[in-house]
This record gives structure tokens, sequence and C-alpha cells, in this order.
């Protein structure tokens, strides 16, 4: 996709879509497939006075791995860190955008009771 049109799309997303504010933190939710499109969403929240950027990367596969091989037990314990950092979130009234580029078939055939 052309580069200036992704800033276009980033600065909607962030602008309108969560509407930062300058000094508000910015927490992105990407597939690691899209890291170039959570590099401009990064430049684009300082640029708009964003005090701070964090990212979380997800990959299809990896989940895929985990549901494959960790027991429900595991996959039901929500660690206490990510308990902590969602509060942090809610607590700083940080702006979050997802970036999400699923295939629709990346869990076929998975236990469904783990996904």
């Amino acid at each position: 996709m052309d580069k200036n049109l992704l800033i276009k799309y980033a600065d909607l997303a962030i602008k309108k879509g969560v509407n930062l504010q300058s000094g508000q933190h910015l927490e992105i939710l990407c597939s690691t497939e899209r890291a170039d499109f959570a590099e401009i969403l990064t430049e684009r929240a300082y640029f708009h006075g964003a005090k701070s950027v964090g990212i979380t990367w997800e990959n299809q596969k990896i989940e895929r791995l985990k549901f494959e091989n960790e027991n429900i037990d595991e996959l039901e314990n929500i660690k206490k860190w990510e308990i902590e950092k969602k509060e942090f979130l809610v607590d700083d009234n940080a702006c979050y955008i997802a970036v999400d580029t699923d295939d629709p078939n990346a869990f076929y055939g998975v236990d469904e009771e783990k996904i």
C-alpha cells in the first residue's frame, strides 16, 4: 500500500478514531505482518503529541501453536502482569488502536474449547 495513504489512514485513526490528545499514551495491538503500519502509527502519534506509544505484537502462527500445545488451565490463567498492564492503560486514560490482519482459517482444526 502507498505510504502516503498509510500516513493519512494513521492520522485518521489517531485524530478521529481514538481522538488522541496531546500528552496521552497510545497503545497499539498489531500483527507482526503489519509492522510497517505500526511504525507509521507510532511516528504519527508522536507527531500529534502522544507522550508515549506502546506496542503489543500478535502473530497468528504463534497463537495457533499456543492453542495446540497448552492445556486449557494454562490458557485460562491470565497473568498478573497482563492485568496490571490493562489497569495501567485504563488509569492512564490511554488510547487504543488494534491493527488486525486475521486469516479466517488460521485456527481451523484447533480444539474449539481452547480458543
